[in-house]
């Protein structure tokens, strides 16, 4: 992972009591090959010490009375780093942000673990909390379905409910992209509970707004659009009460998708389409993204295919600029539905078999849980071809690479 100067500033020289500058002496440690210095361009310059220095200087450090205070001040610093990325996650600058996360992430494990071995409950939670988008968007679910539940039966975890009520918030994301609803809606439903107790009304739209999509999105015998509604409308209610465009846009999506799932396709279309105006408003890359998805599927419904491919290559090209491997594996699933409603079966079925293959390496489970969500277009593209050539097709798109099935998807008159 490495380090930045102002990593090793703050974590290291804070009051500038060490003698000397730290740059110059992170400079002196290059010039003497014990350090290596690797220039980004996004970013400033990052450097890494070689296995061997970096094995010593961690037994060193062990040795030190300054140990515990430096490892909580490196806790304490990838914490606001990861608290300042965290808004940005979902707008314009949201692929930076994400890349400056994946660069730190080896700094942020070790943050979070220092944290919960060491009695820093709060930091370990508000970390977990924090993280939870970037381990979703960048593939990384598996990893944040061990730290958080770590994180949350860490002791005395209930004497900070407000940094509870966050880790809960980011298992029961992780969770629900995983599609382990069970898990998911405990952790929302507790994060509700505390909500309501901390009487933030903010946090409470949230927590009504996630927990709405534990009786919308899972197959039955879980889905209950009655309750889903009930749950959407007071969020909605609340974001517009506070004055939040962008979870009024959400709301809106709410709507959309429940309609979706009854097939009421104009109803669905007019919705996100109202939120899609908002989620542009705010500039909400990733609330557009989730929008045009949910248009593009309402226009598949209608037959308009000029317009769901439009809205279905807009979100795919926002997912790919994010690096979203998540919304990638799902734009690819919307991509075979569009393909397979147009008659081009084979296109349909490999691009199937690769979101299959994205939502694995993504660890999601979404992809899959489309069986129950538009159970049509799985029994409509079994029938197009035999059962031989269906599973020769499907181990095509599986062997595809993310870019290659991407380029695929976006090549429409690809004879291949």
């Amino acid at each position: 992972g490495g380090f930045t100067l102002d990593a090793a500033e703050a974590v290291c020289n804070p009051h500038g009591d060490l003698g000397l500058d730290t740059l110059d002496g992170v400079a002196s440690l290059t010039n003497k090959s014990l350090l290596r210095q690797m220039d980004t361009a996004e970013a400033e310059s990052r450097f890494f010490m070689l296995e061997t220095i970096r094995e010593y200087a961690s037994e060193r450090l062990a040795d030190s009375p300054e140990a515990e205070e430096i490892s909580r001040r490196h806790a304490r610093f990838f914490l606001s780093l990861a608290e300042q990325a965290e808004p940005e996650l979902l707008g314009a600058e949201q692929a930076l942000w994400l890349d400056t996360l994946e660069e730190e992430h080896d700094n942020l494990r070790a943050a979070i673990a220092w944290a919960g071995a060491h009695g820093e409950v709060e930091t370990a939670l508000l970390l977990g909390g924090a993280l939870w988008r970037f381990w979703q968007i960048r593939g990384h679910l598996r990893e944040g379905a061990m730290r958080l539940p770590e994180v949350l039966d860490l002791p005395s975890t209930t004497e900070y409910p407000e940094a509870r009520a966050k880790a809960l918030e980011g298992a029961g994301g992780i969770f629900y992209w995983m599609a382990d609803w069970e898990k998911a809606e405990r952790s929302y439903s507790e994060c509700l509970e505390l909500r309501r107790k901390l009487g933030d009304r903010a946090g409470l739209a949230e927590a009504l707004y996630n927990l709405s999509f534990m009786f919308a999105v899972p197959p039955e015998p879980r889905r209950d659009l009655d309750r889903s509604q009930e749950l959407g409308k007071e969020a909605l209610e609340l974001y517009r009460e506070i004055g939040d465009r962008r979870g009024e846009a959400k709301g809106l999506w709410h709507i959309s998708n429940i309609h979706q799932i009854r097939n009421e396709w104009q109803p669905s279309l007019d919705a996100t389409e109202a939120a899609l105006e908002l989620f542009r408003e705010v500039d909400d890359r990733f609330g557009m993204g989730w929008a045009l998805h949910s248009s593009g599927l309402a226009a598949v419904g209608l037959g308009d295919l000029v317009r769901a491919q439009s809205a279905i290559t807009e979100a795919l090209d926002l997912f790919v600029a994010a690096g979203d491997l998540t919304g990638i594996a799902l734009a690819l699933a919307d991509v075979s539905i569009l393909e397979l409603v147009r008659g081009e079966s084979e296109r349909s079925i490999r691009l199937h078999g690769a979101a299959l293959s994205a939502e694995r390496q993504s660890g999601q489970g979404l992809v899959t849980n489309y069986g129950g969500y538009l159970p049509w277009n799985e029994e409509m593209r079994r029938r197009t071809v035999s059962d031989a050539d269906y599973e020769k097709l499907l181990a095509e798109g599986k062997a595809m690479s993310v870019d290659e099935a991407v380029a695929y998807a976006l090549r429409r008159n690809d004879s291949s």
